[in-house]
């Protein structure tokens, strides 16, 4: 990861981005709810208020304890003796933490001096007159108001006593706030530190303090006073007579110093994955040795380039450019959350991602039951990838095959390990020429294919979507069984894999045997659901016992799939014709049921029945299918001779069905449709039937078969066109359109 953040580094830099450098000493603070207080210069407590939203907080600390100005205390400020009284009951609620229940868990509770009088660790007050005389003599103006804050609280804490006088203070503050001010955001702070939270029967501290100097130009906060502190330290640590004279090369960047990493590496706290230490090795696993040497010293790395690794990666992944150029991707295991990097190495802040992942609120993930997370309108995917070429065009003058492009993927392995799971850098015109192709193959599908999806207040036709290079990651974890009625997570395919697939081009043959292995896993998990909704809606079903939206997604990523193997012209193909055909006889099924059994049709349809034969011997299926139509042959022959029943049918299918049509015209209605269709699509089903007499003997089969005959039997023959109303059979007639087809 190292190389890779260093070519980030070196890209922010000639972009012109100004990186905030850190000494390492200094870690990011852990996010959550805060209080700042604001200490007077004998130590006393002037002020409390909540760190305002969006403050980038930080802390010097020793490994993970003696951390400051950022503070977290174990024990929260009050306490409660007993059984744990009802009010809190009402606080924990969803929605429950309001200023009067606040007030009423409080008035439970009260202040114990005895249990608070080593609320500090041992060591914790030297460890901070440590770090005030390593940065007090070099530190800028602008850094003044950390060390004014480190003194008033050794003022404050001086003795036992004294630090928890420091607390009763703040706890009175915190109602003087509360009574003035009681925001929801001072609430939430102001629970977390006096109540805490309920851990398997005891109250810890679910807040913080971010201690604070009043009197100051700058909070403590402020980046400004951080890169004060910063140089400080860096500073005091050049001008230690310890520190070595002589002269090495830093092994990742190359440069010559003679101040290296010889304890821990920066930790960017990042988004998503969290506290990432840019390179470990546990001294205590041999395995990790590196020519014997073991741990830091096994990677010789200079102090300032570790600073700048740490300095890019905080920039590229600040809050505001989130979904611009970073954004949470799912891993290709279930609950398993990435963090997905992307830019353009001349213009970093440039929206990227969009075109790669789909979009989400969520700060900790991806909500993968919410379709509008999982994919967007192919619409907005070719707006956004035209305007991202745009933009870089006008930036390059035109030449975007100058300008690179960098993508990568980092992964939380456990809570201290992270790893870069995919990673490549690439040219901004090949890259626009896969996204092209991508949303070229997701056009690759029949116009007429539609699903009724669910939306508030009905139902809205839609066409299959658009899924993203990182949304077909979430795409493959999902196996379905039970006809397609149940669906299970399985492991999925890497971002290494979809990244190939999405980069690849049509034209490269190399690549064929990777897209037909992907082609393959799709239809081993996905078959099912296709021709289980394909059946469902013939038979009249809303199909809501199925996942209509993952079935629309896998039309696309199969039009994606055959696009990538050239087949772009399939729909002529005997396989799909082949589905047609089947999907054509489970509509006529459907009708000779309606007609002669009083609406009782069986579980499974005639070209249901032999779907899974025709994947493995189409021809016998065709002959099959002949043998077994013949009652339904029979049928369709015998209503078109008789004139008052089509006439019966031509009324009904002329009658316009609103509100306040009972519901027994209205069945009647819907089953003069259903007959009209099967009539019009038992005539098509003769036509096909004689081309794939001749067309299927010889055909190929392989996946790319199984995949066209899956895609013609779900999308069926295309609605009928509009004739005259002069024709003799009701399947002519203009109304079709709104027949449930």
């Amino acid at each position: 990861m190292l190389n890779e953040l260093l070519s980030l580094a070196n890209s922010l830099e000639s972009a012109g981005l100004d990186l905030t450098v850190r000494h390492k000493a200094i870690k990011e603070a852990k996010s959550g709810t805060a209080l700042r207080v604001m200490l007077g210069p004998e130590g006393d407590v002037l002020d409390v208020m909540p760190v305002p939203s969006g403050a980038s907080l930080w802390t010097l600390r020793d490994g993970q304890k003696n951390s400051f100005p950022f503070v977290q205390p174990r024990n929260p400020i009050m306490t409660f003796h007993g059984e744990i009284p009802k009010s809190l009951e009402a606080l924990g609620q969803k929605g429950g933490k309001t200023y009067r229940n606040l007030m009423a868990a409080y008035s439970d509770a009260e202040f114990s001096q005895q249990e608070h009088l080593n609320w500090m660790p041992s060591g914790y007050l030297d460890s901070i007159r440590k770090r005030l005389s390593s940065i007090q003599s070099g530190c800028a103006k602008d850094g003044a108001v950390a060390c004014a804050a480190m003194e008033r609280f050794l003022k404050a804490c001086g003795t036992p006593e004294r630090s928890v006088d420091l607390l009763e203070q703040l706890r009175d503050k915190v109602l003087n706030s509360l009574e003035r001010n009681p925001s929801q955001d001072m609430i939430d702070a102001a629970v977390g530190m006096l109540i805490g939270k309920d851990k398997k029967g005891v109250f810890l501290c679910d807040g913080a303090l971010l201690f604070d100097a009043s009197g100051y130009a700058y909070p403590i906060y402020h980046p400004k006073v951080v890169a004060a502190v910063s140089n400080a330290l860096s500073n005091c640590q050049n001008s230690s007579p310890d520190s070595e004279t002589g002269s090495r090369k830093c092994q990742v960047s190359g440069v010559s110093t003679s101040d290296f990493i010889t304890d821990t590496f920066p930790q960017p706290n990042l988004p998503t994955i969290g506290q990432t230490y840019l390179f470990s090795r546990n001294k205590d696993n041999p395995s990790l040795a590196r020519y014997h040497v073991e741990s830091v010293e096994s990677l010789l790395v200079g102090t300032d380039t570790a600073s700048r690794l740490d300095a890019a990666i905080r920039a590229i992944t600040q809050p505001s450019y989130r979904n611009k150029t970073w954004r949470p991707v799912s891993g290709e295991k279930p609950k398993q959350t990435d963090l997905l990097v992307a830019f353009i190495k001349s213009a970093p802040g440039q929206d990227l991602v969009s075109v790669l992942a789909p979009s989400t609120d969520q700060d900790d993930g991806l909500d993968e039951n919410d379709e509008t997370q999982i994919s967007t309108s192919l619409r907005n995917y070719k707006e956004n990838t035209q305007r991202f070429l745009e933009n870089v065009r006008g930036r390059m003058g035109g030449h975007c095959d100058q300008d690179m492009i960098q993508i990568m993927v980092i992964r939380k392995l456990d809570p201290a390990n992270r790893k870069l799971v995919y990673s490549n850098t690439l040219s901004v015109a090949s890259f626009y020429a896969a996204a092209k192709e991508w949303s070229d193959g997701e056009e690759n599908t029949p116009p007429w294919l539609r699903l009724d999806l669910p939306k508030k207040g009905g139902f809205a036709s839609k066409r299959p979507p658009h899924i993203s290079p990182f949304g077909l990651v979430t795409f493959s974890r999902s196996t379905y069984m039970r006809g397609g009625t149940e669906k299970a997570e399985v492991q999925g395919l890497p971002a290494s894999e979809t990244m190939r697939l999405f980069l690849s081009t049509s034209s490269n043959t190399g690549v064929r045997s990777e897209v037909r292995r992907i082609l393959n896993l799709v239809l081993r998990r996905r078959s099912q659901l296709l021709s289980g909704v394909a059946q469902n809606l013939t038979r009249g079903g809303d199909g809501r016992d199925y996942d209509r939206h993952g079935a629309l997604q896998t039309v696309s990523v199969l039009g994606i799939l055959l696009y990538k193997l050239g087949r772009t012209n399939y729909m002529g193909s005997p396989a799909f014709k082949l589905g047609q055909l089947l999907a054509a006889w489970d509509t006529v099924h459907v009708g000779y049921c309606i007609d002669l059994r009083g609406g009782a049709i069986p579980p499974s349809l005639l070209g249901n029945q032999i779907y899974s034969m025709a994947q493995t011997s189409p021809t016998k299926a065709l002959d099959v299918l002949g043998r077994r139509a013949k009652p339904y042959l029979a049928w369709v022959r015998t209503t078109n001779s008789t004139f008052p029943k089509l006439e019966a049918f031509r009324r009904l299918t002329a009658i316009k069905v609103d509100k306040n049509t009972s519901s027994e015209v209205k069945r009647q209605v819907h089953d003069a449709w259903t007959i009209v269709k099967a009539l019009r699509h038992a005539k098509v089903a003769g036509v096909l039937a004689s081309e794939l007499k001749e067309s299927l003997p010889g055909s190929k089969l392989d996946e790319t078969f199984r995949a066209e005959l899956l895609l013609g039997y779900m999308a069926g023959l295309p609605k009928a066109e509009k004739k005259n109303d002069s024709e003799s059979i009701p399947e002519a007639t203009s109304n079709e359109g709104d027949s449930n087809e």
